[in-house]
């Protein structure tokens, strides 16, 4: 009798160890893969790897949490121009999805933008995600991406600087696969613009020892960052700084220029990040 309680006990219970071993090892899978691309999926993984829908996903973080109602928009370029697909918001774990998108035909694309519409300070001007290509109605993870601010440090807005200069920001802390882009330009038309290509990695500064072409003494232009992730995503810092460059011994600062938010120099509703670049060239 007690070897026959026992064989019933061992039927009962190999089910439970079966479910047991094959979570586990569910969770082993989930954790290799947090591992190689920092992310916390133990939330939003298992639905995304078993239930997700059809749909164009990513998550949304703000320093390395999730950022919950970040208003999105999926961005479609019908072989002519831009316009906005649809729009959503990010859920309570910063996930969001833009649910059964038409397919992508031959010439067309789509990515996910966020436009800081609400103008808060301590997130990026705007962040674009890489662009798909093709897009066939299955469920396409775009990437996923921080919001946090780069933060500007020096020289202070409105200042004249003799070069050489190092120009130092805050690295965001959060996003260690971040590498940084120092740019230069005309406030008032963007001509001309000066970038550092390649980007220059996960750093915080920029020594600039001489004045690009076309740039002058004595004239105020404007100082920004863009960032880039190991995605194919980019984002933009939300302000800009006033820099003139001079060869005296100790200029004054002009209170005059203090910041400006970068969307008034360049407006995301007008021009799609993928267009940033070409803005820069032409």
């Amino acid at each position: 009798m007690p070897h026959t309680r026992t064989r019933k006990r061992l039927l009962i219970l190999l089910p439970v160890f079966i479910i047991f071993f094959a979570v586990q090892g569910t969770a082993l899978a989930l954790d290799r893969e947090k591992t190689s691309a920092g992310l916390d999926f133990f939330i939003y993984l298992p639905i995304v790897q078993r239930n997700f829908p059809p749909g164009i996903h990513g998550v949304v973080t703000s320093n390395g949490s999730a950022a919950a109602n970040v208003f999105l928009e999926l961005r479609f370029y019908n072989g002519t121009s831009w316009s906005t697909s649809a729009t959503t918001t990010t859920d309570s774990n910063g996930m969001f999805i833009f649910l059964n998108p038409p397919k992508l035909l031959a010439n067309q694309l789509y990515y996910v933008l966020f436009p800081n519409s609400t103008d808060n300070t301590s997130q990026l001007a705007a962040w674009g995600t890489a662009v798909l290509d093709s897009y066939d109605g299955g469920p396409v993870h775009i990437g996923d991406f921080d919001i946090a601010d780069i933060v500007l440090v020096a020289p202070v807005s409105g200042a004249s600087v003799a070069l050489p200069r190092q120009f130092t920001w805050q690295k965001r802390s959060a996003t260690p696969t971040d590498s940084y882009e120092f740019n230069l330009t005309d406030f008032a038309d963007g001509d001309p613009w000066f970038w550092t290509d390649p980007p220059l990695g996960y750093v915080d500064s920029y020594n600039l020892t001489s004045l690009p072409g076309d740039f002058e003494s004595d004239f105020f232009y404007v100082w920004f960052m863009f960032v880039y992730d190991n995605q194919g995503g980019f984002g933009i810092s939300y302000w800009a700084r006033f820099v003139s460059f001079t060869n005296l011994q100790n200029p004054e600062a002009a209170p005059d220029k203090a910041p400006v938010p970068v969307n008034t120099l360049i407006s995301f509703d007008q021009v799609d990040l993928p267009d940033v670049v070409q803005m820069k060239t032409d």
